[in-house]
């Protein structure tokens, strides 16, 4: 497995060269708060993805589907375009299981205390080029606001089923347009303008097979773009706590 400078392909270093170090990716992914391995072996059992992730912590057990061609062991998800694509847990649609765009979001967003890492480990890209992977770090994200919006971000709270919170706080970032609960009409304009202003602010990365990127939860939205149904396109996802 070899360490890649995201988003681009700088020098990679060997990561067995580096165990009794702080591995680069894990550096990397402190400074900037998300990072890549390429190389990364697929295999049934998902050993190597398992082993990145042991690194940060212990597999979050806490919203996987019960879907059987999704869910796999060890806290490892299946994301992929089914045919009939499944529902989460409050009836909505899982956008992990279809193959339309997936706003910027966190994952977790309802629950207390959201995973800290998610860990996508690309087995198949799709061949035409789409679903690309977006991220959008806080920092981004308060760049890109103007005065207005971020005194939003930080004091315009949303309802989720766990509570009430802002986008931001002095070091956090937690928001997903599928998880809140609409208030009134100025929660959903104000969804909508978080929705934009993320979409705007994200940098865009096309995994190819075995690449694994590794994204900060707490600190960066992530998403994805559209591709087509009948793609082959496939992810193995592992969230972090």
């Amino acid at each position: 497995m070899r360490w890649i400078s995201a988003p681009s392909s700088s020098p990679q270093v060997n990561l067995e060269t580096e165990r009794r170090t702080v591995p680069p990716w894990l550096a990397e992914l402190h400074c900037r708060g998300y990072s890549i391995i390429s190389g990364v072996p697929c295999a049934a059992d998902n050993h190597a993805l398992r082993e990145i992730g042991a690194v940060l912590g212990e597999p979050s057990l806490r919203a996987l589907s019960p879907h059987p061609l999704l869910r796999e062991p060890h806290g490892v998800q299946r994301v992929q375009a089914l045919k009939q694509p499944s529902k989460n847990r409050f009836g909505r649609r899982l956008r992990s299981s279809d193959a339309a765009g997936f706003p910027l979001h966190s994952d977790e967003a309802f629950l207390p205390d959201p995973a800290r890492w998610v860990l996508l480990h690309c087995w198949q890209a799709d061949p035409a080029g789409g679903g690309a992977s977006l991220i959008c770090e806080r920092q981004a994200l308060i760049d890109a606001a103007s005065p207005d919006q971020i005194d939003a971000l930080y004091g315009h709270q949303l309802r989720y089923p766990c509570g009430r919170f802002a986008v931001l706080t002095d070091r956090l970032v937690r928001f997903n347009a599928d998880d809140y609960r609409i208030e009134n009409s100025a929660d959903r304009q104000w969804v909508n303008e978080v929705v934009d202003l993320a979409q705007r602010s994200a940098i865009e990365i096309l995994l190819r097979p075995g690449d694994c990127l590794i994204i900060a939860n707490q600190r960066c939205l992530h998403g994805r773009r559209r591709f087509a149904p009948d793609s082959p396109r496939l992810l193995k996802r592992l969230r972090v706590v």
